[in-house]
């Protein structure tokens, strides 16, 4: 990207405003609120469905896309 503007004028800032005050909210929220286990047993059970939804679609997408290749390839 060669381009004559300077750095300052190139930063998408709503971009970088968003990739940094969100984890800062995040970071404050974790250091300000006291952890209960409730919460945490729903964080962590939330996180492995959700993982376990995202690898299902992917594997349910890559098998159509490999059998439909397998069958119109020539």
């Amino acid at each position: 990207m060669s381009s004559s503007l300077p750095l300052i004028q190139r930063i998408r800032w709503f971009n970088l405003a968003v990739l940094t005050i969100t984890p800062a909210i995040g970071a404050y929220g974790v250091w300000a609120v006291k952890a209960q286990r409730d919460t945490v047993a729903f964080a962590i059970a939330y996180y492995v469905f959700s993982m376990l939804g995202k690898n299902y679609d992917y594997s349910l997408i890559y098998s159509a896309n490999n059998y439909y290749y397998r069958c119109h390839s020539g």
